[in-house]
């Protein structure tokens, strides 16, 4: 008895594990799609970097 409620909780993990996922690709799918979102992000990184080298906290080239 305790083998199949073992087994249909386990079940019932993994079907909610790949629904997640499911949803989870659908986002990142119409991320890569989106170019707008692709530059936002790499625009993001790029700023960061850079205001961390010249230490400073506000927007890429505001002060420059």
């Amino acid at each position: 008895m305790m083998f199949k409620l073992y087994k249909l909780v386990w079940c019932l993990f993994i079907s909610a594990e790949q629904f997640k996922l499911d949803g989870m690709t659908k986002v990142f799918r119409n991320r890569i799609m989106d170019i707008r979102w692709f530059m936002r992000v790499l625009n993001e990184a790029i700023a960061r970097k850079a205001n961390f080298e010249d230490n400073c906290t506000r927007r890429l080239f505001g002060i420059r």
